[in-house]
């Protein structure tokens, strides 16, 4: 019996999904404060994978509106939460893109997940350090 590609990919996102979250908490372990970073992480990047996925079906797609959310990677990384958003939605959008500047947009949303973790988890750090 064929699982639906619905299914297999829920899956798949679940089974990564428990596998970071082991890591999460491994880690969680030794640093107290990474579980914080993940939670904001996780709990951010899943509304904007959302809004990417929704945008797609929307029939009246804005690329000015495209180009600002692609471009705003580049500053948005500075809080988090807000950066974790923009870096899913997206990488959401550009999944399915096949434009020249694709390749341009996916290198920012993954610089933008990567500075915005590296913040997240700076910011937890010293925002959890008990006097």
């Amino acid at each position: 019996m064929q699982k639906s590609p619905r299914i297999r990919g829920a899956i798949i996102g679940a089974r990564g999904g428990l596998i970071s979250g082991i890591v999460a908490v491994l880690i969680s372990l030794k640093y107290h404060f990474f579980i914080n970073a993940y939670l904001v992480m996780v709990l951010t990047s899943i509304p904007g994978a959302f809004y990417g996925a929704r945008y797609m079906q929307k029939a009246n797609k804005s690329n000015e509106w495209l180009k600002l959310l692609f471009w705003s990677n580049t500053f948005t990384w500075v809080l988090p939460p807000i950066g974790f958003f923009t870096s899913a939605a997206t990488h959401t959008i550009n999944y399915r893109n096949q434009d020249a500047d694709r390749k341009l947009f996916m290198r920012l949303a993954s610089t933008c997940y990567w500075l915005s973790f590296i913040n997240a988890i700076v910011l937890a750090k010293y925002l959890t350090i008990s006097p």
